[in-house]
């Protein structure tokens, strides 16, 4: 006889097997241990360089689990993070420290369950064109 037994979630469990045969009522048991599997997250670079004048960006993360990432940025005055996506917008200069957090899930757990950056954003030099006119942070 053949059974098949699934996972739903980590844990212990004792798997009894009761067959009939021949007339005779037989028992078999087993306990079953079932683990997380090991997830992680990373960036791949941990500091990054923008200008003020620079459109949203999302800087890649790593994650070899299925766990739920939430992101958020130490100074929305120099820049803010969406809490589910990770795109972040400029709103001046300094730096700023982005971080993402995974949650534990049914199938993976993280041994660091957190990674960040830290994000530059310089002013955008000024310039002038051909006309005289200046552009960028200080305009003449």
């Amino acid at each position: 006889m053949k059974a098949t037994v699934t996972a739903v979630a980590a844990g212990e469990a004792v798997i009894t097997f009761i067959p009939v045969v021949n007339g005779w009522t037989l028992s078999f048991s087993h306990k079953v241990t079932v683990m997380k599997k090991s997830g992680s997250i990373s960036y791949e670079t941990t500091e990054v360089n923008k200008t003020n004048t620079d459109a949203a960006f999302i800087h890649p993360l790593t994650n070899t689990g299925d766990g739920t990432v939430t992101y958020e940025s130490s100074d929305t005055t120099v820049a803010d993070v969406d809490p589910s996506t990770g795109e972040v917008t400029i709103n001046g200069t300094g730096s700023v420290k982005i971080t993402a957090t995974v949650a534990d899930s049914n199938k993976y757990t993280y041994e660091t369950n957190t990674a960040s950056y830290t994000l530059t954003i310089s002013a955008q030099p000024s310039t002038l064109d051909r006309e005289g006119y200046g552009s960028g942070e200080n305009p003449f």
